[in-house]
C-alpha cells in the first residue's frame, strides 16, 4: 500500500514537471553564463574562433587586469564593475520566445557569485562588488546567447580583453529523465545504489544523443564507458569529493569504534525506555535528526546506526 502511495505520488510529480509551465530559455541561458569564465579566454587580437584549451581561462585574465584596484580607505583589493552591458541577439535562441526581462539581473548574479566563489577558492584576496561602486574603466561583459553558443566579450576601460565562447543548447525537459528514472527505480527495487547508477547512466546517454551519435547501440555501449571514465574517474581525482569520502571513512571508523565500546548500546537503552512502539521510535529517530544538525552525512551515518537496531 505504502508503494503504491509512493507510486501514485511519482506520477503526479512527473506530470507536473512534464505538463507544467516551464522555465523561460533566457533564464536558464543565464545560469549557465557564468560556465564561460571556465572556458579559454581569446585574446582580442587572435583571428581563431576555436578556443584553445592551453590559453589561461577568461577568469584569470580579468582577475589579472588592470580593472583589478586597491580600496584606498581598507587596503583591499576589489574587481572594479562597469555597468555590465548585457546583450542577446536578435536570433537569441532557436525558440519563438521574447527576452527574458530578467536577464540582466541573472546573469549579472550569476558572474559574481561564479567569480566570488573563485577569488575565494584560489586565495587570490580579490573582492568582488556586485552593484555599487560601478567604474567606467572597469571589467564589463558583452554576453550574446544564440542556438549555437553562449559568447563573452570582456572590456577593460572599453577596450576589449578577452572573449570566451562555450556550445550551448537550451535546456529541455528531457533534461529531467534521468533524476525521474533513478526515483522510480528506487521506489521500485528499494537498491538506492542501483538506482543511482541508473541515472547517471541515463544522463550520460542524452550527453551522447545531444553530441550528435546517431547508433542507438553505441550510445548505449558508449554511456556505460563514459559513467566510468569520464564522470567517475572525474569525481575520484576532485579534491572536494576525496575529502568528503575521507570524512565518511573517518565518520564510518568512529562509528565502529562507539559501537565495540558499547557507546551505541547504551544510547539505545535510554531511547528504548521512551520509545514504546513504532510511532514513538519514529518520534524518536526524528527528533536525533534534528539533534545531529551540524553535518548531512554524520546525521544519516550516526542516526541510522543508532536506530536501526531499535
Amino acid at each position: 500500500m505504502i508503494r503504491l502511495i509512493a507510486f501514485v505520488i511519482f506520477g503526479a510529480l512527473v506530470a507536473a514537471l512534464l505538463y507544467g509551465p516551464s522555465v523561460h530559455p533566457t533564464h536558464m541561458a543565464a545560469t549557465q553564463i557564468a560556465e564561460l569564465l571556465d572556458e579559454p579566454a581569446i585574446p582580442p587580437d587572435s583571428a581563431d574562433v576555436v578556443a584553445d584549451e592551453e590559453r589561461p581561462t577568461l577568469w584569470k585574465r580579468i582577475m589579472e587586469s588592470d580593472a583589478v584596484r586597491v580600496d584606498p580607505e581598507s587596503g583591499e583589493r576589489y574587481l572594479a564593475p562597469g555597468g555590465g552591458r548585457f546583450v542577446v541577439t536578435a536570433e537569441a535562441l532557436p525558440l519563438d520566445v521574447p527576452r527574458d526581462p530578467n536577464w540582466h539581473g541573472d546573469a549579472m548574479g550569476a558572474l559574481v557569485r561564479k567569480l566570488r566563489s573563485i577569488s575565494a577558492e584560489k586565495d587570490l584576496d580579490i573582492r568582488v562588488d556586485a552593484y555599487k561602486k560601478v567604474d567606467p574603466k572597469g571589467v564589463n561583459f558583452g554576453l550574446t546567447v544564440d542556438g549555437v553558443n553562449l559568447r563573452a566579450n570582456v572590456n577593460i576601460d572599453g577596450a576589449p580583453l578577452a572573449t570566451a565562447i562555450k556550445p550551448w543548447r537550451p535546456i529541455t525537459q528531457l533534461s529531467l529523465l534521468p533524476p525521474l528514472v533513478a526515483i522510480f527505480l528506487a521506489i521500485l527495487l528499494r537498491r538506492p545504489v542501483i538506482a543511482l547508477l541508473a541515472g547517471v547512466l541515463t544522463g550520460a546517454f542524452l550527453v551522447r544523443r545531444q553530441g550528435g551519435d546517431s547508433a542507438l547501440g553505441a550510445d548505449a555501449l558508449g554511456s556505460v564507458s563514459d559513467v566510468f571514465t569520464k564522470y567517475l574517474h572525474g569525481e575520484l581525482v576532485d579534491k572536494a569529493r576525496i575529502e568528503i569520502v575521507a570524512f565518511v571513512v573517518f565518520m564510518l571508523a568512529m562509528v565502529g569504534v562507539i559501537t565495540k565500546a558499547g557507546g551505541i548500546r547504551g544510547v539505545m537503552t535510554r531511547i528504548s525506555a521512551l520509545a514504546k512502539d513504532a510511532r514513538r521510535t519514529q518520534i524518536a529517530t526524528w527528533l536525533m535528526g534534528l539533534a545531529i544538525f551540524f553535518d548531512d552525512y554524520a546525521n544519516s551515518i550516526l542516526v541510522g546506526s543508532t536506530m536501526r537496531p531499535l
